[in-house]
């Protein structure tokens, strides 16, 4: 998937596909996902390690509910080079997702849990 640049106020999900669309708390996860996602699109967020900011990305979309748009982000990240460890980190996330879980995680949870 190509990233794009996207209108955080405007929603590419809707109640038929996003059953969370109207939570307040989801709401605010997925304006602040399509903030990152134009972040890394206009250059303003400095890569240090290649796939991080999909990592990063992907997991605000898929704490918003939002599991579409961060498996295929997810899919973008692993066709690049990327380092054991975060590959890792992405095969949890990839899990998480299948779990349809919202939950916040710390990356050391994951890499424990791996």
């Amino acid at each position: 998937m190509k990233i794009r640049k996207i209108n955080p106020e405007k929603p590419v999900v809707s109640p038929n596909n996003h059953p969370n669309l109207t939570n307040p708390l989801f709401k605010s996860r997925l304006k602040a996902a399509r903030l990152f996602h134009n972040a890394i699109l206009t250059k303003t967020i400095n890569e240090r390690q290649q796939g991080l900011e999909e990592l990063f990305l992907a997991d605000l979309y898929r704490r918003a509910g939002d599991f579409i748009t961060a498996e295929k982000i997810l899919e973008n990240a692993e066709s690049k080079s990327l380092e054991p460890s975060l590959l890792s980190i992405i095969e949890y996330e990839k899990h998480l997702i299948q779990a349809k879980d919202t939950t916040y995680y710390q990356i050391d949870q994951a890499l424990v849990e791996l």
